[in-house]
This record gives C-alpha cells, sequence and structure tokens, in this order.
C-alpha cells in the first residue's frame, strides 16, 4: 500500500513521505497496524503484519509501481478539472487503485497484477455498480506478449479466465498500462479478435475411419487487431452495461458502471 490511516494527523499519508517514527500508520481496510518499508530499489510503501489477513495485503512492486504511475498521471492530465484524484481510498467495502471524483462520473481505477477468480471478479463488479462509481480494469502491459520477436507483428495470445471475462465486459478490448514508460505514457487499449480452428480430418487409431471436425472458434487464443498508445481518462466514456451470460458458462457478467473506449 502506498498511503496509510495515521491516528496521530487524522489522515491519510504517503509511505515516501513518512518514517518509522512517525508511526503508527493503519490499513483502513482492515484496520491492522502497518509497517513502513523504504529502500533504494523499491518504491516506499505500507505493509502488513505476515499473520494479518487482508483483501490488500502483499501488493508487488509492480502493481505499486503502475498505481503510482497511474495517480500522478492523472494529476496531471485532469488537474483542478476534477474534485479529487485520490490514491487508495475507502469506499464502503471497496478501495479502488485510484478513484478520481467529479470528473464525468466518479471512476475507480483497478490494476490487475494476478489472477483474480470469476466470482471475486464478479463480486468487484458487483460492488463498484452499487456505489454508483465507473470501474476501467488495467493489465500490466508486455510488449513479448503480443509482438512477435521476429518481425514485431501481432502475434496470438491466450488469455486467463479472468482476462477473458474483462475482454467481454470491455466489448472485445483489454485496458493496459506500460510501467516501463517506452511505449506510452498512457493507457493502451488492444482490440483483440477471435480465432477459428480451420476445419480438418484425422484416421481413428485403427486407421479405419476418417474422422472430419469442423471450424471452430477457439476458446481463450485471441488476435490482437488494432492497439492504442498514450490514452488519457478523457478518451474514456462512462458507460452502463447490461449482465451478459459468459459464452459457453454457467454464469453471467453483472450489470456493471464501466469506462468504454469508443
Amino acid at each position: 500500500m502506498l498511503t496509510a490511516y495515521h491516528p496521530q494527523s487524522s489522515k491519510q499519508v504517503f509511505a515516501a513521505e513518512q518514517s518509522a517514527a512517525n508511526g503508527p500508520f493503519f490499513c483502513p481496510a482492515c484496520g491492522g497496524e502497518l509497517r513502513i518499508r523504504k529502500g533504494l530499489k523499491r518504491i516506499h510503501h505500507f505493509a502488513h503484519f505476515p499473520e494479518k489477513v487482508c483483501a490488500y495485503k502483499g501488493e508487488s512492486q509492480l502493481h505499486l509501481r503502475i498505481k503510482k504511475q497511474i495517480y500522478y498521471s492523472l494529476l496531471q492530465e485532469l488537474g483542478n478539472q476534477v474534485k479529487d484524484v485520490s490514491l487508495e481510498k475507502m469506499v464502503n467495502s471497496i478501495r479502488p487503485d485510484v478513484l478520481v471524483e467529479g470528473f464525468k462520473k466518479n471512476i475507480g481505477i483497478e490494476i490487475q497484477v494476478t489472477p483474480l477468480t470469476p466470482a471475486e471478479l464478479i463480486r468487484r463488479t458487483t460492488a463498484y455498480y452499487q456505489q454508483k462509481i465507473h470501474v476501467l480494469w488495467v493489465l500490466p502491459f508486455s510488449a513479448a506478449r503480443f509482438f512477435a520477436a521476429d518481425d514485431g507483428q501481432f502475434q496470438a495470445v491466450s488469455l486467463k479466465e479472468f482476462e477473458l471475462m474483462l475482454y467481454y465486459m470491455n466489448y472485445k478490448s483489454l485496458i493496459f498500462w506500460d510501467d516501463t514508460e517506452k511505449l506510452s505514457e498512457g493507457f493502451i487499449r488492444i482490440e483483440l479478435k477471435d480465432i477459428w480452428q480451420k476445419p480438418g480430418s484425422y484416421y481413428s487409431i485403427d486407421w479405419s475411419t476418417v474422422i472430419e471436425f469442423k471450424s471452430k472458434k477457439l476458446k481463450r487464443k485471441k488476435m490482437p487487431s488494432q492497439i492504442e498508445y498514450n490514452l488519457g481518462l478523457q478518451k474514456f466514456t462512462p458507460v452502463y452495461a447490461p449482465p451478459f451470460q459468459m459464452p459457453k458458462k454457467d454464469y453471467f457478467l453483472p450489470r456493471r458502471f464501466m469506462m468504454l473506449k469508443k
């Protein structure tokens, strides 16, 4: 966590501006005491003690780095156009990585570095909907994942289950952030298209029968078709999306408020 609650000042404070001597510090989500972590090679942050259980425990350096970059990028982009841009602000049961208030709608930025279960993704999306917050899910960008090393052309990618859910939630696109800032200093949007397995045939084990199969759409494998770099938040529009049944699944993506790049 980049921030913590500081009882002595009765406010949220940044790890980069504090020292252990200024403690104690507490997690606004679980109420547990936090310790401050600093170093030359890592982002200054607050950490839970090992025995503590908290939904916001154990964020990676990659997660912290992207969160920090997005926060300062939005401060610069939006300036005084909004009521507030805040880090890790609790809104009842949810805590967006970055919360923007007073810009078109209230917007929550959710950075997802590690896989989520379908149930947890649905729970969080529903919680944002109940709070009337438009959520923008952001994934870490890796050029090696989308571009072939030999010619730099798009290559097929295999999506994790939660990424596939986000793909359908975002109308067949995904939003990324390049923490190296080599390719983009804003959000990255990648449109993906379905890949179809070509029809073919094969012999049975005893070579007595030719078995033919029709063309079929691959479930998780998708091909990037378009990429947009350097997108500010102002390029996105707040929309309402109705429930949608995941293809070949027995569960629905919930109704949601979301940010959509049109």
